[in-house]
């Protein structure tokens, strides 16, 4: 079993990432608002330093304990990417297929049924044997 302290930088962990997620969908969340001022660090690890810098003043050590888990999420980031970020609001995507990169190969690759009558291009015919025999 890991270490009580462990576990809670594991617990931050998932909420930084949980809020990272929040301001990424959305624009006006409240993260999105702060000041992100070296971009070097991106936006995670600007959060480290608002966190750290917080507590220092707030003497609050959830807030650090928040500050030490985006640090270590925000060297993670630029040790994967090997390099800076280049903005202060730009966030860290592992390198691989988007969402929207699996829906346009499904589509350009594998197609789909089009329905009776549409004649869209990329898409496979309407075939009423496919709709009788599933049932």
């Amino acid at each position: 079993m890991p270490h009580r302290e462990d576990l809670k930088l594991m617990g931050a962990s998932a909420a930084v990432g949980w809020l990272e997620t929040k301001a990424k969908a959305d624009a006006g969340f409240f993260l999105n608002k702060v000041p992100k001022p070296v971009n070097q660090l991106g936006y995670t690890g600007n959060l480290a330093l608002l966190l750290y810098v917080s507590s220092h003043f707030l003497k609050n050590k959830w807030l650090r304990l928040g500050g030490r888990a985006a640090a270590n999420i925000s060297c993670y980031h630029l040790g994967r990417m090997g390099k800076a970020f280049s903005s202060g609001q730009e966030f860290f995507t592992i390198s691989g297929w988007s969402d929207e990169d699996v829906a346009m190969a499904i589509q350009n690759n594998l197609g789909a049924l089009q329905a009776e009558g549409n004649d869209m291009p990329g898409v496979l015919s309407y075939d009423e044997a496919v709709q009788d025999y599933g049932g």
